[in-house]
């Protein structure tokens, strides 16, 4: 399922007048406001060489220099933009002036919702600035839980994961002295052939490190030899069931695979679990839940309040019935200064920030046939086919129709936790197409 492990791309920044003229945005296919939040891949540069980096034959070796970011921070001032993420096809803290940045984004105003990062450059200075910054989620991207399988998967040499686990202690020590609690920290890890038996190292290694929540992701655009057989994805899921009988999501994020499709497998795990559990007498579950000692008891009343809300939740897309609102909500502006119509097909229809302004592309001729096409989309539902004429600039990803192993995996994890937002939404498409 996807969940807040993955971030809300700023929407818990959103209040009831911008959800109000998203909405309406929607049901008229054009844009009121916004964008809302802004996705910035300051650098493509990188300090690793993962072997399963997408964009690592891409890169150029751009950045973004600081003044084309101080002249879209003024961009984005004047739009209303309420926050803005730190990723990219590089490594956000690589870029040669990320201290000067963050104080711009901090006296801007503009919060950053969150950064991912690998670590390596999260150095006692930069997470003194990212602390100041009042960053909500600061992900790091750890990816495995030994030296070998880090000096293997990045292509690095061995103490570089040493490194990263001093500078994870480093922040979270820091932030303790502070007494804040944010940003969430949020540990990625990404099982796959070669490492998917340490997934209860991963997970115990992130409970020892005292983050605030596991991710488990898969790697993409593997070659044949490196994706996973059945009889190992089967093992795999028995490896998941093991952490998730003791985390009970409590840690635990989000489970996801872009290699394969892991709801079935996932849903039938919630649901074996679910059954042991309704088994026990309410005593013996009240029991256990004092009994452990590895939560607060105010974490705990959290965790039932944030479970009883994730089945809410989960009925609703197990409709599939969860529709992408980014061209309403959001832009990406990549190192080289382009900008494309989607966040995830980043390579199709790019425009360039330069000349344009973010005002000029927001409201310009591809983002609102992009917002008409969609709202045809929304509007048809189920029903709805690509049409290669008419959707120049939709795919038949973006449909909640398309079998759930084509769908987009962004979609909608930024607001599905929203559920006020969710019901209007599911309104909204209801009376479209009724029309």
């Amino acid at each position: 399922m996807a969940g807040r492990g993955l971030g809300e791309l700023g929407w818990q920044f959103l209040g009831p007048v911008h959800k109000r003229v998203i909405l309406r945005g929607i049901r008229d296919g054009v844009a009121y406001g916004g964008p809302f939040h802004l996705e910035l891949h300051p650098t493509d540069r990188c300090n690793l060489n993962c072997f399963f980096c997408s964009t690592r034959l891409l890169r150029s070796g751009c950045e973004l220099d600081l003044s084309a970011i101080r002249r879209l921070v003024e961009d984005m001032r004047r739009a209303g933009t309420l926050s803005v993420c730190l990723s990219g096809g590089g490594e956000p803290l690589a870029h040669s002036r990320i201290a000067d940045i963050l104080d711009l984004l901090l006296r801007s105003g503009i919060r950053i919702s969150n950064l991912t990062t690998n670590g390596l450059a999260l150095t006692r200075e930069l997470a003194s600035r990212l602390l100041d910054a009042h960053c909500d989620q600061l992900r790091i991207s750890l990816n495995c839980s030994s030296e070998s399988d880090y000096s293997r998967m990045m292509q690095t040499d061995p103490a570089t994961f040493r490194r990263v686990l001093a500078n994870l202690r480093g922040f979270l020590s820091e932030r303790a002295r502070r007494r804040v609690s944010r940003p969430e920290v949020i540990v990625q890890f990404l099982p796959y052939k070669a490492n998917f038996r340490s997934i209860p190292e991963m997970a115990a290694l992130a409970g020892d490190l005292g983050v605030d929540g596991i991710v488990f992701n898969g790697l993409a655009f593997l070659e044949e030899d490196g994706k996973m057989t059945g009889a190992e994805t089967a093992e795999m899921l028995e490896l998941f069931e093991r952490v998730l009988r003791v985390d009970e999501y409590r840690r635990i994020r989000g489970i996801h695979s872009l290699e394969q499709d892991l709801a079935s497998g996932l849903v039938e795990i919630e649901r074996r679990l679910g059954s042991e559990r309704d088994r026990r007498t309410r005593a013996r579950r009240l029991f256990d839940l004092v009994r452990r000692r590895d939560f607060t008891l105010g974490e705990k009343w959290r965790h039932h309040r944030r479970m009883r809300r994730r089945a809410r939740v989960q009925a609703i897309l197990g409709t599939g019935d969860d529709p992408c609102v980014m061209p309403w909500y959001t832009l990406t502006v990549r190192a080289d200064g382009s900008v494309p119509t989607c966040c995830v097909l980043q390579g199709s229809g790019a425009e360039r920030l330069e000349g344009r302004g973010l005002a000029g592309i927001w409201y310009g001729e591809k983002m609102d046939r992009l917002r008409s096409q969609m709202r045809r989309l929304i509007a048809e539902g189920s029903v709805w086919r690509f049409d290669p004429e008419r959707d120049t600039e939709v795919r038949s990803m973006c449909s909640c129709a398309h079998p759930r192993a084509g769908r987009c995996h962004i979609r909608s994890f930024y607001y599905c936790w929203d559920l006020a937002f969710f019901r209007s939404l599911r309104n909204l498409a209801a009376a479209l197409d009724a029309t």
